[in-house]
């Protein structure tokens, strides 16, 4: 009996994960800028957690902040980056999607390469105020491409690759975070060389995702499918109905 059950439950697992497979077949609905965006995705994830593993490291050892002083500025670069959850979708919507996703990676692109800078040159005057400076600018940057995915992966799904799309997106922003611990491993262990270059990495992981969004992203409207009705006319017609 206990083997027959064994049977079924193996066979049961099976089909949910070749159900869990078949799923992601409605990706297929999807056009370029969907993709685009996960590659995006992807590089924005692996600089960051990359860099937020560490930045304290980096603003003691290298800036030569005090562990007091460490904790304020980590504390206020992360609470910003909440805060600015709170508008950045706002601007994000004013802007558009292409030119939110251009405007928080060249931003993050453009703060990471002043971090990089202060931390190759100790001569730099007021560097200390400069790193602090560009975290915070870096914050918003952020918050928007938070915002910035979540409207892109509506906007470039149909409605029935709605929930795989989104699920593909968490995936990958935590495959992002696995990489990104392994390029501390490269920098620190194989390379060999000072963890300031974490933000070199991840300035230029920045900058190619900014050229891929303004390359490579041009639609603009919502992504249906053909059998897919548009949601304005729908309300139109429910209303002429009643």
């Amino acid at each position: 009996m206990s083997g027959a059950a064994a049977a079924a439950s193996g066979r049961s697992a099976g089909e949910m994960i070749k159900q869990y497979i078949r799923d992601f077949k409605v990706l297929a609905d999807n056009p370029t800028e969907y993709w685009t965006i996960q590659i995006v995705n992807f590089l924005d994830s692996t600089a960051y957690f990359a860099m937020i593993s560490i930045i304290t490291l980096f603003l003691s050892d290298n800036i030569g902040f005090d562990d007091t002083s460490t904790g304020y500025v980590v504390t206020a670069f992360t609470m910003l980056v909440t805060i600015s959850l709170f508008f950045t979708g706002f601007i994000s919507d004013s802007l558009g999607i292409k030119r939110a996703v251009n405007l928080a990676m060249l931003l993050q692109g453009v703060t990471r390469t002043g971090v990089l800078l202060c931390g190759l040159f100790p001569g730099i005057p007021y560097r200390e105020w400069i790193v602090v400076a560009c975290l915070l600018l870096f914050s918003p940057g952020m918050a928007m491409g938070i915002t910035v995915y979540q409207s892109a992966n509506r906007r470039f799904s149909t409605k029935r690759s709605r929930g795989a799309s989104f699920l593909l997106w968490y995936m990958i922003m935590n495959i992002g975070g696995v990489i990104g611990g392994l390029l501390i491993t490269l920098v620190r262990q194989i390379l060999e060389i000072d963890i300031t270059y974490i933000f070199a990495f991840g300035a230029g992981l920045s900058y190619l995702a900014f050229l891929l969004s303004l390359f490579l992203i041009r639609r603009i409207q919502q992504v249906r499918s053909e059998d897919e009705e548009d949601e304005g006319e729908a309300r139109k017609r429910d209303r002429e109905a009643e």
